[in-house]
């Protein structure tokens, strides 16, 4: 026989626990959500910066060859033939950065190196800053599971304990 506030401390054990653990579970999958949203930012921006990477050096070669390509052109005939015998590697990789080049900005439009080491330098903070955001919601989303699975551990257990009360009262009767 039970008595009246211990039946009304089960009743309302069993209807707050379900909502908090379903509300547990909401806020953990929420929390993931946002987590996976966050880590396909992260890689995008990291992949920019991979590419970006790459583009001020080969501008710096580029600027660094032009001389060579720019000299080779004003002259003619056997001149242009014996600069061109002599400088022939510098001539190809000039070549190879002018198309390398034209691939990435075919509008011809090239920023300037320092441009694009202040974009990567921005990408970087971006990073930073949604890296911080990343591991915040992360940890939310770990300790919201948790915390639902020790709710739904402790309904079980309730759950369980009132069966046991329950076949004990018939037992008894």
């Amino acid at each position: 026989m039970l008595f009246l506030w211990q039946e009304q401390r089960q009743q309302e054990q069993q209807t707050t626990n379900p909502q908090a653990a379903e509300e547990a579970k909401a806020e953990s999958i929420a929390a993931f959500s946002e987590r996976v949203a966050l880590v396909q930012e992260l890689n995008a921006i990291s992949d920019e910066i991979k590419e970006l990477e790459e583009r001020p050096e080969t501008l710096r070669k580029f600027w660094a060859f032009k001389p060579y390509y720019d000299e080779y052109k004003s002259l003619s005939g056997r001149k242009q033939e014996k600069y061109k015998k002599a400088h022939g590697g510098t001539l190809s990789d000039y070549h190879e950065l002018k198309k390398k080049l034209l691939e990435w900005y075919p509008s011809g439009h090239v920023p300037t190196a320092e441009k694009l080491n202040k974009r990567i330098a921005n990408l970087n903070q971006q990073k930073a800053q949604k890296n911080a955001r990343y591991k915040a919601v992360k940890l939310k989303a770990d300790e919201l599971s948790q915390a639902a699975n020790e709710i739904e551990q402790y309904l079980r257990q309730e759950q369980s304990r009132d069966q046991q009360k329950k076949r004990r009262q018939n037992v008894l009767e």
